[in-house]
């Protein structure tokens, strides 16, 4: 049994690998190729296909963002937070500590046939606290996530797994929960692969 069906087995919940690539690997059959979707959404479609997508091609500003692509639509994600109260020196600063990667990978898969870096799912509770028994069993520390209201599923849970090689855990925006199909009662965990199998 593979880590993503032995998490299934001992966690509950979906497990997704998602692999950043330094080149476009070539594109087995089968395989999904995500234009013009956001990164939560493909998400979705991963569910039934293997995806492959150019982060270049997302629509979400803060996947973009998050991923790399500069600070195309930057000014209008802004733009939309500060419209819901946040303030401009809280959006400044969190946009500094938002993980996110310096220059975009050349893909993005989702399920594809190699060693995933990273590892997510949506949970509901009873999952989430199977998830932070056994992390604590194996870590030997408690968990301390960090969580933010923004970039949930992009930058706070596949960038930040990825580069701070700890477990992450988000409630999802709106914007996640609308497109990528997380349910209420579900909130987003994520590490990286090489955790996952010590995990298990």
């Amino acid at each position: 049994m593979d880590t993503l069906r032995k998490l299934e087995d001992v966690v509950g919940g979906v497990w997704h690998g998602v692999s950043f690539y330094d080149r476009m690997p070539e594109c087995p059959e089968g395989t999904y190729k995500a234009k013009g979707v956001r990164f939560c959404e493909a998400v979705v479609v991963a569910r039934v296909h293997k995806v492959l997508m150019d982060p270049r091609d997302l629509t979400c500003p803060g996947a973009m963002f998050a991923f790399g692509c500069g600070e195309t639509g930057l000014e209008e994600m802004t733009q939309k937070l500060l419209e819901k109260g946040y303030s401009k020196d809280y959006l400044e600063r969190i946009m500094e500590e938002t993980p996110r990667f310096e220059e975009p990978p050349a893909a993005i898969g989702l399920d594809m046939e190699n060693t995933p870096d990273i590892v997510m799912a949506a949970l509901l509770p009873d999952q989430a606290m199977r998830l932070t028994q056994i992390y604590e069993r194996t870590q030997d520390r408690p968990l301390s996530p960090v969580l933010s209201s923004v970039m949930s599923i992009c930058a706070n849970i596949a960038v930040r797994a990825l580069k701070t090689e700890k477990l992450a855990l988000s409630f999802g925006c709106e914007d996640a929960r609308a497109f990528g199909g997380i349910p209420r009662e579900r909130l987003v965990a994520g590490m990286p692969y090489a955790m996952a199998r010590s995990l298990v």
